[in-house]
C-alpha cells in the first residue's frame, strides 16, 4: 500500500507508487531482501568462497517489485553505507542493452567520485580512498578502455582516461571488459569495506548479448 503524494495525482487519475510515495507494509519482504544482500553468498562452482549474491525477484506487472528493491536499497544505503545503482530495461525500447549494463556500474563510479569531490559530506574520505584504490589497481590502458565505456571513471581517477594512447574500449573484448569491471568493483568497494547494489529492473527485456 502507499499513502500518495498530491503529485500522484496528474489529471489523467492517480498514479501511485511514485518517487515521493511513502510505501507501507510488506516489512518482511523487504528484510528478505537485505538479510540475502548482507549474509554470506554460497561458495562458487570451483568450491572458493563467493563475494557475489544474485537475487531474481519475480512477480505479476504491477504488483510492487520495484518499489520494494527500492526499500531495500534505501535501507541497505542508510544503515550500511552500501553503494545502489538502478538501471530499468524497457520492452521495444532502442535503448542498447549494453549501454544500459554499463549504466549501471557507471551509477556506482558516479557515486564514488562525487564522494571524493566532497559532495557527500562525511564521505568525502571513503571517495578519495576509492579513488586511491582504482588508480592503483587499473594501469592507463585499462583506465583508458573503462572510461570510454563509463563516463564518470575520469572524474574518480583523471588521470587514468589520459595519456598513453587512444581509448580502445570499442576494440576491447567482452570477456576483457567483464574482467576489468570486476576490478574496478573490487577496488572501489575494498577501499572501505562497503558492499554494493545493483538492480537491473524488467531485466527480461535485455538483450541477452549483454548479459553474457
Amino acid at each position: 500500500l502507499f499513502d500518495p503524494d498530491p503529485s500522484d495525482f496528474p489529471g489523467s487519475g492517480p498514479r501511485f507508487g511514485g518517487p515521493a510515495a511513502t510505501h507501507r507494509g510488506r516489512d518482511s519482504e523487504v528484510m528478505r531482501l537485505v538479510e540475502a544482500a548482507v549474509s554470506d553468498p554460497p561458495p562458487s562452482d570451483g568450491g572458493r568462497p563467493s563475494a557475489v549474491r544474485c537475487v531474481l525477484l519475480s512477480g505479476a506487472a504491477g504488483s510492487g517489485k520495484s518499489s520494494l528493491v527500492r526499500r531495500a536499497a534505501d535501507a541497505l544505503s542508510a544503515d550500511g553505507g552500501w553503494m545502489t545503482s538502478t538501471v530499468k530495461f524497457r520492452r521495444g525500447a532502442d535503448h542498447g542493452s549494453l549501454g544500459l549494463v554499463y549504466s549501471l556500474f557507471d551509477g556506482l563510479v558516479s557515486s564514488a567520485a562525487d564522494d571524493a569531490a566532497g559532495f557527500a559530506g562525511d564521505d568525502a574520505g571513503y571517495g578519495l580512498r576509492a579513488s586511491d584504490a582504482v588508480s592503483r589497481t587499473l594501469d592507463g590502458e585499462s583506465g583508458r578502455i573503462l572510461s570510454e565505456a563509463l563516463p564518470s571513471l575520469p572524474r574518480l581517477c583523471p588521470a587514468l582516461a589520459t595519456g598513453g594512447g587512444p581509448r580502445r574500449a570499442g576494440e576491447a573484448s567482452t570477456s576483457r571488459l567483464t574482467f576489468l569491471l570486476a576490478r574496478l568493483v573490487a577496488a572501489i568497494l575494498s577501499s572501505d569495506g562497503r558492499g554494493a547494489l545493483l538492480v537491473a529492473d524488467d531485466i527480461q527485456w535485455c538483450e541477452g548479448g549483454a548479459l553474457a
